[in-house]
């Protein structure tokens, strides 16, 4: 015992004599800088956002003037077939721009904190029909089947159409870009939720040249690509990004699977109020799930 009182002692001594007011000032003052550095961080990005959210209104209005003429031009008489593909360009281009600049918004309002869904009601099969349709013409230019396979759906349900719309858009665009051959496919089927609500269950799913495991955990990095390069084109790195997140600020996770040579399959679940509680399923259209858009030859 006396050795362990002799060890201790003065080191216990010191800490009797610590200047613990002192350092207690210090953190306090350590604490009050870390708010401050907070807080001017959280002004920082407030004031990035209501930039970009100028910036973005600003390039918006003469790309959609740019776009509305081209399309006027479209109906003149007596085009010529160099003048036609040149307005087909300028409004690639400028349907390109939109997107970036939605994309960039997009991510600025989800860093934020500031995005907001809109929920209404959607009849959900015709909308599925019209989402594929918007993919039909790009899958159709590869010659692959796009289909779209979703029986049994509940008449309405209130969602965001919009970024619901984004996702589901990106998520295919993706997969015919990195398809050659064979087919992509949305699988929308219904599992038992809770009361009121129809839990639905989205699935993209493709025959493409898949993703290394190695670059999986990179799909979901801000302005990170992955896989061959030369399909990069048009892409900004983002449309993962923004996707995982939207479906986040619905309730769902997108998760991925996928291996080289053997496609990529994308899914979410998401629990979503039934519009019409009560109302009987529906079915979409026996063409539009098992058409295909491969142009015959």
């Amino acid at each position: 015992m006396q050795v362990l009182n002799s060890r201790f002692k003065f080191p216990l001594r010191a800490l009797v004599r610590w200047p613990w007011s002192a350092r207690s000032a210090e953190v306090a003052q350590l604490r009050a800088d870390l708010a401050h550095a907070r807080d001017a961080a959280a002004e920082a990005q407030r004031t990035r956002h209501a930039c970009l959210t100028r910036t973005t209104h600003e390039l918006r209005t003469p790309l959609n003037a740019v776009l509305g003429y081209a399309e006027l031009l479209h109906t003149e008489a007596g085009l010529t077939a160099k003048q036609a593909h040149g307005l087909k360009i300028i409004e690639q281009a400028g349907h390109h721009m939109l997107t970036l600049v939605d994309e960039i918004l997009t991510l600025s309002c989800l860093e934020t904190g500031s995005l907001v869904l809109h929920d209404a009601p959607l009849r959900l099969p015709t909308w599925l029909d019209n989402v594929t349709d918007f993919v039909r013409p790009q899958a159709a230019h590869k010659r692959l089947v796009l289909r779209l396979d979703a029986p049994a759906l509940p008449n309405g349900v209130r969602v965001d159409a919009q970024r619901l719309r984004q996702v589901l858009l990106n998520l295919l665009a993706n997969a015919v870009r990195f398809t050659d051959e064979g087919e992509v496919v949305l699988r929308v089927r219904t599992a038992t939720g809770p009361a009121g609500m129809a839990r639905l269950q989205f699935e993209v799913a493709d025959t493409g040249v898949g993703i290394a495991p190695q670059d999986l955990p990179k799909l979901f990095r801000p302005f990170h690509q992955v896989g061959d390069a030369a399909r990069h084109a048009g892409g900004t790195g983002l449309g993962l990004v923004i996707s995982r997140q939207l479906v986040r600020a619905m309730g769902g996770e997108l998760d991925v699977r996928s291996a080289p040579g053997h496609g990529t399959s994308f899914t979410f679940t998401l629990d979503l109020p039934l519009a019409v509680p009560g109302a009987p399923p529906a079915t979409v259209s026996e063409a539009s799930t098992a058409a295909a858009t491969a142009p015959t030859s």
